[in-house]
C-alpha cells in the first residue's frame, strides 16, 4: 500500500544500492537477529501460519483433517535489504521505503503435523511435514504512519509489492 506517497520520491541509483547507506540497517539486523528480532519474527510467523492452517481445514476436499505447527524458526541469518527508494507524503504524514529483499535462510525449519485420512477405508494417520531451505526474494514495502506524540510512529505497514519468489524443500 503506497498510500499516495509519490509526492516526494528519492530513488537510490543502482550503483549505490549496495553501498554504505545499506550497512547500518543490515548490520543492525545481523547484530540483533539472534538476540531479539529472530525470535519475534518466528513468533509472529507461527501465529500467522496456525491461523492459516485453521482456516484451510475445510478446503482440502476431506483428505487433510487438520494440521498444527510443531516448530518454526527462520534460522540464524536475517534477510538482506537493499534500499530501492524512499518517499514522504506530507499530507498524510506517511514515510514509505521500498527494499529489495533477499533472504537465504540458514538453519530454518518448519515442522507441521498433518492429520490425514486419505480414504474412508484407511485409519486416520498423523504425518510430519518438514519445510527447510527457505529462500524469499521480492520488493518489500515498509510504511510508517508518523505521529506528533512519542514514539513518533502510530503504525507500521509491511507488505510486498507483488508476490515474492519463494523456494523451499519439503520432506514428509
Amino acid at each position: 500500500d503506497r498510500r499516495g506517497t509519490d509526492r516526494l520520491k528519492l530513488e537510490v541509483p543502482e550503483k549505490f544500492r549496495d553501498g554504505p547507506s545499506e550497512l547500518p540497517l543490515n548490520h543492525a539486523l545481523r547484530h540483533e537477529w539472534r538476540a531479539v528480532i529472530g525470535s519475534y519474527v518466528d513468533q509472529i510467523a507461527t501465529e500467522s501460519l496456525e491461523e492459516t492452517l485453521r482456516a484451510s481445514e475445510t478446503s482440502t476436499a476431506g483428505v487433510t483433517i487438520g494440521a498444527t505447527v510443531e516448530e518454526l524458526t527462520f534460522g540464524v541469518v536475517p534477510p538482506d535489504l537493499k534500499m530501492y527508494c524512499s518517499r514522504y507524503n506530507p499530507t498524510e504524514d506517511y514515510l514509505h521505503f521500498e527494499f529489495d529483499l533477499t533472504w537465504q535462510t540458514v538453519s530454518s525449519l518448519i515442522v507441521l503435523r498433518a492429520g490425514v485420512k486419505p480414504s474412508p477405508y484407511l485409519p486416520r494417520m498423523s504425518v510430519p511435514v518438514s519445510v527447510t531451505d527457505l529462500s524469499i526474494t521480492g520488493r518489500l514495502l515498509v510504511g510508517f504512519r508518523l505521529a506528533n506524540r512519542s514514539p513518533g510512529v502510530s503504525g507500521v505497514d509491511i507488505s510486498f509489492d507483488n508476490k515474492p519468489e519463494i523456494h523451499v524443500a519439503i520432506k514428509p
